[in-house]
């Protein structure tokens, strides 16, 4: 007995060396092969070689641009680029850097339609622009981000996230494109540049928010994000009706986007009233902003005007930016455009309160005056 006790003892430790072995090689493997894929020197496109599969279908790491995968700028001066695929990752060069001509960031609100124009301007051969990066709320976080390089190769990769993995992917993302979520713009340059000359952040509510809790700490983070760029900074802000931003907000929040109809109007007055009281710090906070922080350089776009004349619209930030939009590239963005102005604002019940608010808010500030309840399009005040 003692021996079959001793033998079974002996076998047990055995198995548990042989696991605790093949458990080491495997993340030793592991391991090399994450290495692998943050290399471009000879030895290891050599090994990368003899396991092709494992490596080109491996997700990037956490970001750092030394060792992070933005895409490889390509060479070729065709207009569209092939889908992006996860072997061809370079941090941005020094000369790339060096020949960015400006930088540009969104301001806006939850629902303005600024996500699709981002995209778009994403979708350019010479532009790239991050997707909801949150610049403003990152840059006190990473003293890093004061160095031109870093920033620049941050955006990049974030970018080529968002193109592989996020709301701009259709590979990754069918659910979202059954949904009418998908912010990719097919065969376009998304997530890669022909020249790079403009890059930037799309995160609208991102700047107004930031301000709105400390409008100093923002003039100060918007002083030195110009100090380190050292180009021209220019700022896009997107525009829709408030009734429509204020309607569509609530209802995500509220999770009735998809039950409420115009014929079944929801109807929550607290919640209306919040909402309209956030809109309305978020239109303060951008008019305060220009002025304290002295934002020049600024384009303001309608979403009603960018859904009636999407090329119009796009021409209107290539002429802002001192880009030339090809007429292939505008025709593939009016291809994706909505073409349908969605009227958010019939789906809600609006007591007398509110639409008394709301209207106080349009006549208070002058990129809301062309807005009412009926109208997009005519000026009210």
């Amino acid at each position: 007995a003692e021996v079959g006790w001793s033998v079974r003892c002996t076998d047990c430790v055995a198995r548990m060396l042989q696991r605790c072995v093949v458990g080491t090689g495997m993340i030793i493997m592991a391991g090399l092969l994450l290495f692998l894929s943050t290399r471009d020197d000879e030895p290891s496109r050599q090994l990368r070689a003899v396991f092709p599969t494992v490596t080109r279908q491996m997700p990037p790491l956490s970001f750092s641009w030394k060792s992070a995968h933005p895409l490889k700028q390509q060479e070729s001066t065709s207009l569209y680029r092939s889908p992006p695929t996860a072997s061809t990752f370079t941090p941005l060069s020094k000369q790339v850097v060096e020949g960015v001509e400006k930088f540009v960031f969104f301001v806006g609100y939850p629902r303005s339609g600024h996500s699709i124009i981002g995209s778009m301007m994403d979708a350019h051969p010479d532009m790239v622009i991050a997707h909801e990066f949150m610049l403003f709320t990152e840059w006190d976080k990473d003293p890093n981000f004061r160095k031109k390089t870093y920033l620049f190769n941050t955006l990049y990769n974030e970018s080529y996230q968002d193109v592989m993995y996020g709301w701009r992917s259709s590979k990754q993302n069918p659910d979202k494109i059954l949904k009418g979520y998908s912010l990719d713009i097919p065969s376009s340059w998304q997530g890669r540049f022909r020249q790079l000359r403009v890059i930037g952040d799309k995160s609208g509510g991102n700047a107004a928010t930031v301000y709105s809790q400390s409008p100093e700490g923002f003039c100060r983070s918007y002083k030195e994000l110009v100090d380190t760029v050292k180009i021209p900074v220019h700022v896009i802000h997107v525009v829709r009706n408030p009734y429509d931003m204020i309607a569509t907000q609530m209802l995500y929040m509220a999770n009735e986007y998809r039950n409420a109809t115009t014929d079944h109007p929801y109807d929550n007055v607290k919640r209306l009233r919040n909402m309209i009281g956030f809109i309305d710090s978020l239109a303060s906070a951008i008019h305060g902003m220009v002025e304290d922080c002295h934002l020049e350089n600024t384009l303001e776009i309608h979403h009603a005007d960018h859904v009636k004349d999407p090329k119009g619209t796009l021409q209107q930030i290539c002429d802002f930016l001192d880009v030339e939009c090809l007429e292939d590239y505008l025709q593939e963005c009016e291809d994706k455009a909505y073409r349908k102005l969605s009227k958010t604002r019939k789906r809600v019940v609006w007591n007398p309160e509110a639409n008394t608010q709301v209207k106080a808010i349009i006549k208070k500030f002058p990129f809301f005056h062309r807005y009412s309840m009926d109208e997009d399009y005519m000026i009210v005040y």
